[in-house]
């Protein structure tokens, strides 16, 4: 009984630590548990805003500092968690949420996460574009996403996307991974100079031609393996898909 109360007194004295450490060093900490509990601390210089927006077709984002996620929800909304001074400006124009980097967050160092929420029955989108300099991109939906287009791009940053598809997905990193699962395309272009591109496919790798490429690193189509030395076409689909990295490895799988 005795090392059981030490033990959570412990735990207890370790936890109050990191959240003393967590603030002192970025100015906000959040802690969650699987069962969904969280709470989060908002420090000095940076500020959390929310606010439901009128319904859109269209999404358009362009950020410098900020990590990018699109997830499901009760509402339209976007919900910003970072500094002041890089809250950014939003408006809905001719059926388009436009979310551009205010000149406080283009100067940053660093920067928060900005959180755009969709109801689940309005996941049937046209054009997506989602940019940032450096951060990561994730969208989410709670059930299958399509648009006319997905066009994402990060500078430094990881890109990842489940239950997607389109017409057209174009992907593209500088310096980061490519995580896709449960996808679709009529056309996939996924690059990055420095980082792994894995592609789930929601539909059989028959229907589509794949051209993979990696100057160092591994290919894996379906079960095979394949040389990254030559130049690589699999499949005969009307549906293609490319995948190019300067260092990591690739996998395309159904």
């Amino acid at each position: 009984m005795k090392k059981r109360l030490l033990y959570f007194i412990l735990l207890f004295a370790i936890t109050i630590a990191a959240v003393i450490y967590g603030i002192s060093k970025r100015g906000r900490l959040t802690l969650s548990t699987d069962d969904g509990f969280s709470f989060s601390f908002i420090g000095k210089g940076d500020t959390e805003v929310s606010e439901s927006t009128d319904s859109f077709s269209n999404l358009q984002i362009q950020l410098s500092q900020d990590d990018i996620e699109i997830e499901a929800g009760k509402n339209f909304g976007w919900t910003y968690k970072g500094p002041k001074t890089s809250v950014p400006t939003v408006h809905v124009d001719n059926d388009t949420f436009v979310i551009e980097a205010s000149s406080g967050e283009k100067k940053a160092s660093s920067g928060g996460t900005l959180t755009v929420t969709i109801p689940s029955d309005h996941w049937e989108l046209g054009q997506i574009s989602l940019s940032t300099k450096n951060g990561d991109i994730a969208i989410d939906p709670d059930k299958r996403a399509s648009a006319e287009s997905l066009d994402i791009s990060s500078d430094n940053g990881d890109i990842t996307l489940s239950d997607c598809t389109g017409k057209s997905i174009g992907i593209t990193t500088g310096n980061g991974d490519i995580d896709l699962e449960d996808a679709s395309s009529d056309a996939f272009d996924l690059q990055t100079s420095n980082g792994d591109i894995t592609l789930n496919l929601a539909d059989s790798l028959d229907h589509y031609t794949i051209t993979p490429s990696t100057a160092m690193g591994d290919i894996t189509v379906g079960e095979d393996t394949l040389s990254s030395n030559k130049k690589i076409s699999v499949g005969d689909g009307k549906k293609t898909i490319k995948a190019v990295t300067g260092m990591g490895d690739i996998n395309i799988d159904d």
